[in-house]
């Protein structure tokens, strides 16, 4: 019977232990997803013991979080096991049920709600505390945990589910946390628009950016240099692709520069670089790499039959990340005009992402130009006049030339009728 009390008491000792170590590692679980992988590595670069430990574990945080599940089950069923033994000896059968109510509440509380929310205010302090306790309860179940996991995604195998873990989820998280900066000040909202650009460098191709073939300013390479210093020396460009015998069969690149000193009566190809040209669909974050890697600053676009559909300028790719930038020469004569009505009258070559960076509206961008937006919406080519509506906006076509959209009038976005 003394045995039979010993046990008892054992059993009544243990179970708030077990139910604190549910708690630890609960909290802990909830820690480890919650904290920063950079500013953990930033502590571990300034000598941070305990960071410098939890960032080799991070490094494995799906291991991680298998082992803290682990610890936590069996903390939770050895706890629940040894209630519903005391309760059943102190009060008979119906002590499966008593247990079970009590531990319920003691763990839902006690062991996750508490720890869990205290995890979230103090996840970086809480981490590092745990560490070292992390580090051995990775040795001694990361191996059950291994096993679990293989046995885990053989079974989501069956059902076709594969491993679909990656950096979009943590890209788009960054993306709405960097929007939430627009509510706030201005400065706050112009930071919120560079940080959106640097993101967008992975997803925006140079055709979405370059200025069109129509809009290009080139020369014959055959021209002297005295017959084409005024119309360069007019263009605000430093930069221009020279041709021979047709404006599509682009030769090289001429920089203004290199003519400070030249002999007038030479040609421009006398001092003609190399060209580069490159696809339409290059995203802008490879783009700047080959800028720095060649040390040039203009490419040629085209496209899959090696048309020349445009240029893009390493200007052009900054001006995504920090917005337009203007020297004293250039006219911002693409910056919307707005009106006493709030709509804005527009160049239809203007780009939507731009209107909505400068905006914040919503305009689509589905393609490079608010023109081709609306051509691609109605079917066919506008005719003047003609007001098509776009998600939130109406768009008037303002003016057109020939088969081109010259002059768009956007309307503020209109609140989505609910009716």
């Amino acid at each position: 019977m003394e045995a039979s009390s010993h046990l008892l008491l054992f059993f009544a000792a243990s179970i708030p232990v077990l139910i604190v170590c549910s708690a630890m590692t609960s909290a802990t679980e909830t820690a480890v997803t919650a904290v920063s992988d950079a500013r953990i590595r930033q502590l571990a670069q300034d000598g941070n013991r305990r960071a410098r430990r939890l960032a080799l574990l991070l490094e494995d945080r799906e291991r991680l979080i298998g082992v803290l599940l682990i610890a936590n089950n069996i903390f939770n069923i050895l706890g629940s096991a040894l209630a519903t033994d005391l309760f059943l000896q102190m009060i008979g059968n119906a002590g499966v049920a008593v247990a079970t109510l009590v531990m319920t509440v003691m763990l839902v509380i006690f062991a996750e709600v508490l720890p869990k929310t205290y995890a979230i205010r103090s996840c970086e302090t809480l981490a590092l505390r745990m560490a070292p306790v992390l580090h051995v309860l990775v040795l001694l179940l990361a191996p059950v945990s291994a096993v679990l996991k293989r046995i885990v995604r053989s079974i989501l195998a069956l059902f076709g589910i594969g491993d679909t873990t990656g950096d979009q989820p943590v890209m788009d998280e960054l993306r709405a946390r960097i929007i939430e900066l627009r509510g706030y000040s201005m400065r706050d909202r112009q930071r919120s628009q560079m940080l959106r650009g640097v993101l967008d460098l992975g997803r925006v191709t140079v055709e979405e950016i370059m200025t069109h073939r129509s809009s290009m300013v080139s020369f014959d390479a055959e021209r002297t240099i005295a017959d084409a210093l005024s119309e360069i020396g007019a263009a605000r460009f430093s930069r221009f692709p020279l041709w021979i015998g047709d404006p599509d069969h682009v030769v090289g690149v001429l920089h203004a520069r290199d003519l400070l000193e030249a002999d007038r009566s030479r040609t421009l190809a006398d001092h003609m670089r190399p060209a580069t040209f490159i696809p339409r669909n290059v995203r802008l974050e490879r783009q700047l790499e080959a800028f720095q890697r060649t040390r040039t600053h203009m490419a040629l676009v085209v496209d899959e039959h090696g048309t020349i559909k445009g240029l893009v300028t390493l200007e052009d790719v900054v001006e995504e990340i920090v917005g337009d930038i203007f020297d004293e020469r250039d006219m911002p004569a693409d910056l919307p005009a707005t009106a006493a009505d709030g709509s804005l009258t527009i160049d239809g070559r203007v780009a939507p992402r731009d209107i909505n960076r400068h905006l914040d509206w919503v305009l689509p961008e589905t393609e490079p130009t608010l023109a081709a937006i609306l051509t691609d919406h109605a079917g066919r080519i506008p005719a003047e006049g003609e007001t098509l509506v776009i998600g939130r906006h109406r768009i008037t076509v303002v003016k057109r030339r020939g088969h081109k959209l010259a002059t768009l009038r956007v309307e503020a976005p209109h609140e989505p009728d609910d009716s």
